[in-house]
């Protein structure tokens, strides 16, 4: 490891870890912004006890200037053309996408997907995410928020979406902050584990956005 790690927040009631890798991205490259956790559901359209989807967030990320570059396999504008619903059954299986649906607010999601594809600095590439993606990132100044199967990075079955914060990479392992539950600051996990986590059940699951303020 050979980067100073972000401050680090914990996801102190299993719902917040997007906010808590925008709440780490934003203080690591503006050190005086510290807001409050409410201040952080409306930035991010939280809704109470409800998991969160990146794009409102990702959104006001780049009205404050940042470049937000993401990396899925999974087209956002099919969302739109196809519904959401109907796209997380194919990228994920009937149960996760149900999970997903119990746990959002779709229409919230889809109104959130119409204004970020519109705007003029939005950055999504429509591939598979690799290793090096992260490397170039991390050695541009980026730090990269992952989504991945926190179930499976935890050696456990089953699915559950999460955000980590990836900071640092080296040949062997991924450095990371996992906000949890339970709080793991600076965890070092190995990266065939990373990449295991981050495709199961599918490649599908697996998307990387890199973040840096202009």
């Amino acid at each position: 490891m050979s980067k100073i790690p972000p401050p680090f927040y914990e996801n102190f009631d299993d719902t917040h870890c997007f906010q808590c890798t925008f709440r780490e991205i934003l203080e690591y490259f503006e050190p005086d912004e510290v807001w409050d956790w409410q201040t952080w559901d409306e930035f991010t359209n939280k809704e109470p006890n409800k998991w969160t989807w990146p794009y409102r967030g990702r959104l006001n990320l780049l009205k404050r200037g940042y470049i937000t570059h993401g990396v899925a396999i999974s087209n956002i504008s099919n969302y739109l053309k196809n519904g959401i619903y109907p796209e997380l059954v194919k990228k994920l299986g009937t149960e996760a996408a149900n999970k997903q649906k119990e746990m959002a607010d779709l229409n919230k999601v889809e109104a959130d997907i119409h204004e970020i594809i519109k705007h003029p600095s939005y950055i999504q590439e429509v591939r598979v995410p690799t290793i090096k993606d992260i490397k170039k990132f991390l050695n541009s100044n980026f730090l990269v928020s992952s989504i991945l199967n926190s179930r499976t990075l935890n050696g456990k079955d089953g699915y559950i979406s999460h955000a980590v914060l990836i900071y640092d990479i080296d040949d062997k392992f991924v450095y990371m902050h996992d906000s949890g539950l339970p709080p793991k600051p600076e965890r070092k996990v190995p990266i065939e584990t990373y990449i295991k986590a981050s495709t199961t059940p599918t490649e599908a699951v697996w998307s990387i956005t890199g973040y840096k303020k202009t």
